[in-house]
């Protein structure tokens, strides 16, 4: 949610690296919600969810 604030890299990196890191480590997805609701991104941080097309994730 940062790329337009700090302007570091693209949007299309920050794709990979979100999915990468969703594909490959375990992510506790209500904690990561809680706090995107706290910083008032909470819809679309569950939109990124769900739009990362992979079969590896698993929501629990």
């Amino acid at each position: 949610m940062e790329t337009k604030k700090v302007n570091l890299m693209d949007m299309g990196e920050y794709q990979k690296i979100f999915y990468n890191i969703i594909c490959n480590y375990r992510i506790n997805m209500a904690e990561m919600l809680d706090y995107a609701e706290r910083r008032k991104i909470k819809e679309k941080m569950r939109t990124m969810c769900m739009d990362t097309e992979s079969t590896y994730v698993t929501f629990l």
